[in-house]
């Protein structure tokens, strides 16, 4: 979504380097899983706990 709103106000070449980081990502997880395994560890890939729910930041800034 930031590439995209980074490209609508034309820092195109920002844009394009966060596309790209963006799709380089996925992958450093697959070599770091593959690495615990050959190692014959059980990752575990939950959350230490659950994620918080978004709060309406306005209410808490007016008091």
């Amino acid at each position: 979504m930031h590439a995209h709103t980074l490209d609508d106000w034309g820092l195109t070449g920002l844009a394009d380097q966060m596309h790209e980081d963006m799709s380089e990502g996925p992958g450093h997880s697959d070599v770091f899983i593959d690495r615990l395994m050959v190692l014959k560890a059980k990752p575990q890939l939950g959350f230490d706990k659950a994620p918080a729910r978004g709060r309406n930041t306005a209410r808490h800034v007016q008091g």
